[in-house]
């Protein structure tokens, strides 16, 4: 099981990678150049522009990546001065944007596998039942459309699927040190999911749905068995 997640992840991503490069960088240049543009004033040390959403999980995220591919050279402009310096700042603000926009191939692929293994941990799964809850997640075209794109959406769902991982973590843990644990990395992550979007408040009820129904509450073991009628639900979200 562990190498069939290990050969899907890779597979996944790198065919995410290679649609995701077909794109030129002004393929949705609205939102690609607002995360852009918050990019370049956060590594200059000045404000947001908070042009969309509050976006703080996401410029947090971007803020670290794009200081270390700086650091390694991968980076042409590293703040606003490099852009004001450079011979041609326009190829140096789309480099940036591209090397922003290959981050959402493996947001994407983040998030299908946590999701993938947190049901499959939640249904007691067989093999069988597994690939077939993959290949439903997998061969959704919504991948391929936002992997594509510089979205705060994905970013948001990045971390929430994060805190529903934790949360079955959470569930599954024997020892209590471990419970409390991943609770706190479940806390962190859907708090950094709303911070990224607000809409999330209308979500952050399903973490607190899982824990409500673990045995660490009520000292009592609950199980899910996954049925057709389980499937069935699962194909239509």
């Amino acid at each position: 099981n562990t190498l069939f997640c290990l050969l899907g992840f890779l597979i996944f991503f790198f065919y995410l990678i290679n649609i995701t490069k077909i794109y030129p960088y002004y393929f949705s240049w609205d939102m690609n150049l607002a995360v852009t543009i918050d990019n370049i004033l956060l590594r200059s040390e000045k404000y947001s522009s908070l042009l969309a959403h509050p976006g703080f999980g996401m410029n947090l995220l971007l803020l670290l990546t794009t200081k270390i591919l700086s650091l390694m050279g991968y980076l042409s402009i590293d703040n606003l001065t490099d852009i004001a310096l450079a011979l041609d700042p326009i190829s140096c603000v789309a480099e940036l944007s591209q090397i922003i926009q290959l981050h959402s191939p493996f947001l994407i692929t983040i998030i299908l596998f946590s999701v993938w293994i947190s049901l499959c941990v939640l249904l007691k799964t067989n093999t069988t039942q597994s690939i077939l809850i993959f290949l439903v997640l997998s061969l959704s075209e919504s991948n391929i459309i936002h992997s594509s794109f510089i979205r705060v959406g994905t970013y948001s769902i990045f971390f929430f699927s994060l805190s529903i991982f934790f949360s079955v973590l959470f569930l599954k843990s024997k020892h209590l040190i471990y419970k409390h644990l991943c609770l706190f990395i479940s806390g962190v992550f859907i708090g950094l999911s709303f911070l990224t979007k607000i809409q999330m408040l209308f979500l952050l009820v399903l973490p607190l749905l899982l824990i409500f129904f673990s045995d660490f509450l009520n000292g009592k073991k609950r199980s899910y068995e996954l049925g057709v009628n389980s499937l069935v639900s699962i194909n239509f979200i």
